[in-house]
């Protein structure tokens, strides 16, 4: 009971499939459900709440994975965080008019949920409202005038974003992972565009970045694959474009981003360029030439990752950039004071079979030697107190307790990790098309029948690429894959995962592909499971060998309360007394809980009135039985 009269209820109070909750009980108004009332209860599958709710807790119907409809009464004014979180088989939902809150997560991982209608009153909108729910293909907008962290995340139905116009700001990561959005349409007022606010939309064609644009977040667009044209208005004072093919600061100081899907083999970047953004030219597949000024002094992470095509970077010499037999370097000085050159970037499609590392080199920046694919052997300058390669053409550091990369193109099958290996670097193994097993044996590493593992034996660090298995099934107990793990293996007809298995890196299936793949438990099971980026390869195509069952109806567990006839009061008698209580609920002085509501509906008619009330008193007389 709550201080005013009202009632919030707390708890479960019956096993039926479906709960029709009573406005009133014991005669209290309900007016709120509260947290975690109903979570877990997976024999739920529809519930519908009556007028005079205005509240439902956090958590309170989360993990119902059955529960398909949820019936919502015109009174709802907020809705709590993760309140339906998980309800996998919820497919309709109707948001009252009057709504005002929604909590973080309220609807997240709602798989089913296809279409939903956000009130023009809402004024709160949580983080990841309705992320993960992967079957949304409309939304309606309402009057919001903000778009959450991660509202829309992983929604990969989701076709169009049509933005209403009193939106200023789009947090980070809020379409991240759409990637069946093929348009989105941004608000002129809009002002705010969060990091990561549309990465991996691998179907977005174009965007117009409005005038009232004044803070772009960082990869914003990262993983837009199929990005034709990016364009600025004309009156944007922060930004602008170079013909809709790149986006730039508006001094074009700073390039942010080249569009990957343009199919342009060259791009020239500004003159008056100076940086170039994290994955600025990342996944472009036809760029074949960059040509970069030589006022550049900083270059980000992953500014070429996945230009597959790229043959040549062109670049002047300049004070903090260079290029040199075809690869592209950077030097600074470090906090330390001293220089700090690092490889940045050696182009996929160089051609080179040998690539030695010069005796200045000091870092090599992850990824910089990914994709490379017809290196035979990596060498290093003899002068270089840095890395070292091994007679197999391997590169270390120079200790030699980190591999960096192994050639790609080598012609050996088997390749034995050295015992003091202590680290693998992510893709190290990339387009390995010959190798068919990788030993070791150390306390580090170790393999199972040639796929690399931690010495542990609970992560799977490396599975060769020139390996053709039919079928492919995990280690019964690994819990974890490593990034990169099967980055670019093609050759696997069936791949299975164990039910054991907690998290998979980022990229660790990136560019690969297989006939099929299987995790070994329930989708139910799955959603527990930990997954990275550019992974798409295996959760796009991936099955399950256990079945979700559905529960069947259920009627009450627990036994129909005993009631005699009559009784209404249930003091073992029937008389005047009970008469008078029937007359007093029939004028609505008293309220009955349902085991009395049936004590007392002694014609059956199912009313109660003064007809049950003269039949109680005939029959306390005896001059009737029941």
């Amino acid at each position: 009971p709550n201080a005013d009269g009202t009632l919030t209820l707390d708890g479960v109070l019956t096993d039926r499939s479906e709960l029709k909750l009573p406005a009133e009980l014991e005669g209290k108004k309900l007016t709120a459900i509260g947290v975690g009332a109903f979570a877990g209860l997976k024999e739920l599958k529809a519930i519908t709440l009556p007028a005079g709710v205005v509240s439902i807790g956090a958590n309170a119907f989360s993990g119902c994975e059955w529960l398909k409809r949820a019936t919502l009464p015109d009174t709802l004014l907020s809705i709590g965080s993760h309140a339906f979180s998980g309800c996998r088989s919820l497919d309709g939902v109707l948001l009252p008019k009057g709504l005002t809150t929604l909590g973080s997560g309220a609807f997240s991982g709602c798989a089913t949920l296809s279409a939903i209608a956000l009130p023009d009153a809402i004024d709160y909108l949580g983080d990841r409202v309705f992320s993960g729910c992967s079957s949304l293909a409309s939304v309606s907008f309402g009057s919001v005038s903000y778009i959450g962290v991660g509202l829309f995340e992983n929604c990969s139905s989701l076709q169009k974003a049509e933005i209403p116009a009193c939106v200023t700001s789009i947090g980070e990561y809020a379409f991240r992972g759409c990637r069946a959005l093929e348009t989105a349409t941004l608000p002129a007022g809009l002002e705010t565009l969060g990091e990561y606010a549309f990465a991996d939309c691998s179907s977005l064609r174009s965007v117009e970045l409005p005038a009232a644009l004044k803070s772009l977040g960082a990869k914003a667009f990262d993983g837009c694959v199929s990005l034709e044209r990016i364009s600025v208005s004309p009156q944007n004072l922060h930004y602008t474009d170079d013909d809709g093919a790149a986006l730039y600061t508006a001094n074009r100081r700073e390039l942010i981003l080249c569009a990957p899907g343009t199919g342009e083999a060259e791009y020239t970047a500004a003159a008056t360029t100076e940086m170039i953004d994290p994955c600025a030219f990342a996944y472009n597949p036809t760029l074949r030439k960059v040509t970069l000024p030589a006022s550049i002094f900083d270059i980000g992470a992953d500014a070429f990752f996945g230009c597959s095509a790229l043959e040549e970077i062109v670049m002047p010499d300049g004070k903090n950039c260079r290029v040199r037999d075809g690869a592209l370097y950077t030097s600074y000085a470090d906090y330390t004071g001293n220089l700090r050159v690092t490889l940045v970037c050696l182009p996929a499609a160089c051609g080179k079979t040998e690539f030695t590392i010069p005796a200045d080199v000091n870092a090599i920046a992850e990824h910089a030697l990914t994709g490379a694919l017809g290196v035979e052997k990596y060498a290093v300058d003899p002068q270089n107190t840095s890395f070292k390669a091994d007679s197999v053409g391997a590169l270390y550091d120079f200790e030699k307790t980190e591999l960096i990369a192994y050639p790609p193109a080598s012609e050996k099958t088997v390749f034995e990790l050295p015992s003091n290996v202590r680290t693998v670097r992510p893709d190290a193994f990339y387009g390995s098309g010959n190798l068919t097993a990788v030993t070791a044996r150390s306390m580090y590493y170790k393999d199972k029948d040639g796929v690399l593992l931690t010495g542990d034996k609970l992560t799977l660090v490396v599975y060769p690429g020139g390996r053709a298995d039919a079928a492919y099934a995990l280690p019964a107990n690994l819990q974890y894959i490593a990034d990169g793990a099967f980055s670019g293996v093609r050759n696997i007809a069936k791949l299975t995962l164990p039910v054991s298995l907690v998290s998979i890196g980022e990229g660790s299936f990136w560019g690969a592909s297989f006939d099929r793949a299987e995790y070994a438990g329930s989708r139910d099971a799955w959603e527990n499971v930990e997954i990275g980026r550019r992974n798409e390869a295996l959760t796009e195509n991936l099955t399950f060998a256990v079945a979700d069952e559905e529960p069947a109806d259920l009627v009450p567990i627990h036994p129909e309360p005993e009631y005699l006839l009559g009784d209404v009061n249930g003091d073992g008698k029937v008389n005047s007394t009970d008469a008078r209580l029937v007359l007093r609920v029939s004028a609505k002085l008293e309220t009955l809980d349902e085991t009395q509501q049936k004590a007392a509906d002694v014609n059956a008619d199912t009313r109660i009135n003064s007809s049950d009330a003269r039949l109680i008193l005939r029959v306390a007389a005896k001059l009737q039985s029941f």
